[in-house]
């Protein structure tokens, strides 16, 4: 299997559903998980997970997602759950 390790996520919808199980999966991979949602206190703390609270309808709250991305130094991944 292809190595994940240190790869980097975003996923968008991460906290429940799809995207929730997208992340656990990647995480068991080694990969670093961004995952984003209105309510990341449903997703547990865990290694190498990183959680950012924003509803994407809201362009105030989105354009502060977006300047936290691209502070980011590589994104291999990106899921639109």
């Amino acid at each position: 299997m292809k190595n994940f390790k240190n790869k980097v996520a975003i996923i968008v919808g991460g906290t429940s559903g799809i995207g929730k199980s997208t992340a656990e999966h990647l995480l068991k991979e080694g990969v670093i998980v961004h995952i984003v949602g209105r309510n990341t206190d449903k997703v547990q703390d865990v290694p190498n997970l990183f959680k950012h609270t924003a509803d994407i309808t809201d362009s105030d709250q989105l354009d502060n997602l977006i300047g936290e991305i691209q502070k980011f130094k590589t994104i291999d991944y990106l899921v639109n759950a």
